[in-house]
């Protein structure tokens, strides 16, 4: 698979940099790899069709390695991601080059994803149909931004896999425990609604470019908080 393969070798690239990086600090006199050298955390920009190369690929339960390279290896991608913290993903409704394949109209899931704490959306089609397992971000994301997709209610994106009801509303399951800011700027939203309680913790809520007209499920302090513009 070219899109595969491509990604391989930008992730070994991206390893063979940072272990470059860190003998150089060793010949340096720096404290090297065993030392307090550390990757800073690079937001990684795809769209829909690595990600669905991903997940199709996940589908082969023993991903066979490259016998030519490692640098082509699919372990180089899977590593990746299960590591990678930022991840930005751009959709759209435009055809890839001369093919007839539409970016939203691919389907991925999030399963290779275990450490992620910033999510950025733009354009992208958010439904269980095209999207799946955005759940299992849950626990670990602390940022998530979802940017012109057409979202006409919260609980399409902190519930977007289950019905708002209030045996949902209270179950632990479905509560975004780790989420500081939720950035939903141009977008349909006209308000809020109970689902906004699935983020405790949530101290930025942005919904600029909206048609707000009400913050009913806010407190008056969580509403001089919220940039509405």
């Amino acid at each position: 698979n070219f899109i595969l393969r491509n990604l391989a070798s930008d992730f070994y690239q991206r390893e063979a940099d940072l272990t470059s990086l860190q003998l150089d600090q060793v010949d340096d006199g720096g404290e090297g790899v065993a030392g307090k050298v550390e990757e800073v955390p690079l937001e990684t920009s795809w769209t829909p069709l690595e990600m669905y190369s991903v997940s199709q690929r996940l589908q082969h339960t023993q991903p066979p390695s490259d016998p030519q390279s490692k640098r082509y290896d699919f372990t180089n991608v899977m590593d990746a991601c299960c590591r990678l913290e930022q991840l930005k993903l751009t959709g759209g409704d435009q055809k890839i080059g001369s093919s007839n394949i539409i970016l939203n109209d691919l389907t991925f899931d999030f399963l290779a994803f275990k450490a992620l704490t910033k999510l950025r959306l733009h354009q992208i089609k958010l439904d269980s149909g095209h999207l799946t397992s955005l759940g299992i971000l849950r626990s670990t994301l602390t940022e998530l931004t979802v940017h012109d997709s057409g979202v006409p209610h919260v609980h399409h994106v902190l519930l977007y896999d289950a019905s708002l009801t209030d045996l949902n509303l209270a179950s632990k399951a479905f509560a975004w425990s780790s989420l500081t800011l939720l950035d939903l700027s141009s977008n349909k939203l006209e308000g809020l609604d109970r689902s906004i309680r699935l983020a405790p913790g949530l101290q930025t809520l942005i919904l600029t470019n909206n048609s707000i007209n009400n913050l009913d499920q806010l407190t008056r302090s969580e509403e001089r908080r919220v940039g509405k513009e």
